[in-house]
């Protein structure tokens, strides 16, 4: 793909010259009509325009990766690398037509984390932050690979369940949750530990 291509023919067709083209080639000579110059001159051309379309396609890449690595901020919370409030709201409005056109459930499950002012106060921020990054850890680990789990902002923090059978399948599912709090975190010297609030609704209960 880096090597200039030039298409040496003896037939003087406009359209499959277009076509060549449009197949990778980079110029087109008709050998009843070459001369030493305009080969040279039809080399010369190709090399510039393989190199130019070898420009473009590094910039159109790093352009991509970009507008993805832009995507993957705009769409994740910075410090626990889970969806946030925006990314939530999408999926959601998606998950309920789903629901709603097969006739299943959806449970959400909302969450805070009990005294966590009281633990920013009194250890501050950071330790704060890395508390709210164990607990996204711990609620990844707790949680099914079809759940879909975002932090919605401060210790605020949401699991969206795919469609359910049985509404039982949400107690497991809150069961192991708060069993992975039962072990306190540790950050730093400190020994913290945290406990969460967890609120359940379910479509088609709640349309919204």
């Amino acid at each position: 793909p880096k090597l200039p291509i030039v298409i040496l023919t003896g037939q003087d067709d406009l359209d499959e010259a277009i076509e060549l083209l449009k197949c990778g080639a980079q110029e087109y000579i008709n050998k009843n009509d070459i001369t030493a110059y305009k080969l040279v001159r039809c080399v010369s051309y190709a090399k510039e325009r393989i190199n130019n379309e070898l420009q473009l396609r590094n910039e159109l890449s790093e352009s991509t990766k970009r507008y993805k690595q832009l995507e993957q901020i705009s769409k994740h919370d910075f410090l626990t690398q889970l969806p946030n409030r925006s990314y939530f709201e999408s999926v959601i409005s998606q998950n309920l037509y789903n629901a709603m056109r097969t006739g299943k459930s959806l449970a959400l499950l909302y969450m805070d984390l009990n005294g966590f002012k009281k633990i920013n106060d009194t250890y501050g921020h950071e330790v704060g932050d890395e508390l709210l990054k164990q607990v996204a850890y711990r609620l990844k680990d707790g949680s099914r690979r079809t759940d879909f789990i975002a932090r919605l902002g401060g210790d605020e923090f949401v699991i969206l369940t795919d469609q359910l059978e049985y509404r039982s399948e949400v107690f497991s599912l809150v069961s192991r949750i708060l069993k992975g709090f039962e072990k306190s975190f540790h950050i730093g010297h400190h020994k913290i530990s945290c406990q969460p609030s967890i609120g359940v609704a379910y479509y088609p209960e709640g349309s919204t």
